[in-house]
Order: structure tokens, then sequence, then C-alpha cells
């Protein structure tokens, strides 16, 4: 328990500091006139040495260096009470709202003063940062990160406007949308909005062909080392099939698949691997003996091969089996 005169002496201080801070003058000293703190630069030197011998006093005495009753936890400064109330203060919305505020005040009270906002020591060249701090502040937007927490703070941005019913471009009132109309407008008239349109496409695209080339057949069953394929496709509920020949099947039966307008399920029979010349001389072979069962397809189809009507499937089927090497046969 404090007595009276402590409890006096402790007023009068608190009195003569709010004094002096309100003067500008050194709360320590009461002499000198102070630019963004309450200390005097020798004030603040003989403060800073203090605490620095008292910090390491206390550390090599395995105290807490701030109550310095307790002792320090292991591999650590404080005690499990000051770490406790440290943490709590810290998360805060008083110690949050506190440090706002005084972040603003002092980019409002250097911005006047032409000074960085970083160091707050040099002078501010063409922005609001020296040319020191500008070059660090730069280099370290483009590490990796930099990046990564410029995201993270670009997302909580927008989300926290659009939580707020705020445009996340002009910051005005929005109604079941994050831009306004006139922003909305503008947006999908910009060419940013085409290029992430284009990026979208091309995104989407390669992950249907991705699931197109997982789901279609074992790619490990081909030896892909082997430069020329031919191969026999058939099309659910259709009455043609079709004979064609590519160094990369898996990419030629996607670009098949897309050129139907419609959905089309294609299901591959066999695959036949060799030289260039042999599976070209095959599917001219192949195209001459079935000339008669030639199908007119009225749309065209990616690759120049032909389609053939289903009925003369199994003796091409029979002839591939009978004198070639299947690589892939379904199942």
């Amino acid at each position: 328990m404090l007595t009276e005169i402590q409890k006096e002496v402790r007023r009068r201080s608190k009195e003569c500091y709010l004094l002096r801070k309100e003067q500008g003058l050194c709360v320590q000293c009461g002499k000198e006139k102070t630019v963004n703190t309450v200390y005097c630069n020798d004030c603040k030197e003989v403060q800073r040495r203090s605490s620095k011998k008292r910090y390491l006093l206390l550390k090599e005495q395995e105290l807490c260096v701030v109550c310095g009753k307790k002792e320090a936890l292991d591999s650590l400064v404080r005690c499990k009470k000051c770490k406790q109330f440290e943490k709590r203060y810290s998360q805060s919305e008083e110690r949050k709202r506190t440090n706002k505020d005084n972040s603003k005040k002092r980019y409002s009270l250097l911005k006047e003063q032409g000074l960085c906002i970083d160091c707050g020591k040099k002078k501010a060249t063409d922005s609001v940062y020296c040319n020191d701090c500008g070059k660090s502040r730069k280099s370290y937007s483009q590490s990796e990160k930099g990046k990564r927490i410029s995201r993270s703070g670009s997302k909580r941005f927008y989300l926290s406007l659009k939580q707020q019913g705020l445009c996340v471009i002009c910051r005005k009132k929005t109604v079941d949308s994050v831009r306004c109309d006139e922003c909305n407008k503008q947006y999908y008239q910009s060419d940013k909005r085409r290029a992430v349109s284009k990026n979208n496409n091309y995104k989407r695209f390669l992950k249907e062909k991705k699931e197109f080339i997982e789901n279609f057949f074992p790619q490990q069953e081909l030896n892909l080392k082997i430069p020329y394929f031919l191969y026999v496709l058939t099309f659910n509920n259709k009455d043609f099939f079709k004979i064609g020949k590519s160094c990369n099947p898996i990419n030629r039966l996607y670009n098949i698949k897309r050129s139907f307008n419609y959905p089309i399920d294609i299901s591959i029979l066999c695959i036949v691997a060799g030289k260039k010349e042999n599976v070209s001389q095959l599917e001219k072979y192949l195209r001459i003996t079935f000339e008669h069962a030639r199908y007119q397809m009225i749309k065209k189809v990616s690759g120049k091969s032909e389609f053939y009507n289903i009925g003369i499937l199994g003796d091409v089927i029979r002839y591939l089996e009978g004198n070639y090497q299947i690589v892939y046969s379904q199942s």
C-alpha cells in the first residue's frame, strides 16, 4: 500500500509530465524542445543506456526483464505472467486502436515537415520516402516475402470493404455487388479485365486438358520413346469411327473432342507404335483398302485422317492385331 506522501509525489510527477509534454519540453529535464518524442536527445541516450544495463543484468541473473522479480522461462527473458500479459495487451482492441492513431499522427506530422515517414530523419524526395528508404522498400516489395505479404494485405482490405458494403475501387456504397455501377462498367471495358478473362480461359483449358489426359487411359502404357503412333477411335452412339496418326496422340485426341460443339464421349480401341514412315504407310494402306467405307463428315474435325463407317471396325482391328504389335488396347 502507498502512503499519502507517495501518492502526492506520484500526482505531482504526472502533472509535471503532462505540462511539459503540452509545452513541447523534455519530460525528464524540462529544458530542450523535442520533436516527435517526449525526451530530448541527451535524456533519451541516458535512458537507453540504463535500460540496456538493467536488461543485461536481469538476463544474466535469469530473471524477468519486465518485473525483475520472478525467474524467466526457458529460452525466454520474461516470466510466464508478464508474457501472458504482453500477449493479451498486444492483441487487445485498445492497443491496436492506439497504434493506429499514433501511426496516423506520426505520418501527418512527418509529411508536413517534409521528412521521410519511414526513418523520420532525412528529407523526403519525390514521394514520402527518402532515397535510401525508397530503394529498400522497393527491393523488399519485389522479394517473395514482400509479394506474399502484399497479396495477403490486399485480400484482407478487399474483404473488409466487401463486408462494409463499399465499392472496392471508389469506396462508395453498393448493393449486392463488390463494385458500383460506374466502376463496374469501366472495369469490364478495361484491358485488365480482358487480360484476366483471357488468363482464366487459358487456365480452364489447361485444367480440362489435364483431366482428359488423366481419365482417358493410363499414359504409362504408352512407350513414349517411339516417335509415331496410329490410333483407332470410336464415338459413343455414333455410326462412324476414326483412324489417325500422330506423334502425340493424347494431345490430338483432346483436340478432336474439342472440335465437336456438343458433349461427346470418345473411346480409344488400340494404338500401334512405330517409325513415322511405317505408320504413314500403314495409314495409307488402310485408307486405300477401306475406301468404299469412308464416312463423309459435314463438319471439319481436327486431324488430317479420315472417318469410316462403324461396320468395318472389326475387320480393321483384326488386321492390326494380326500384323502389328499393339502398344495399347482397350480391355
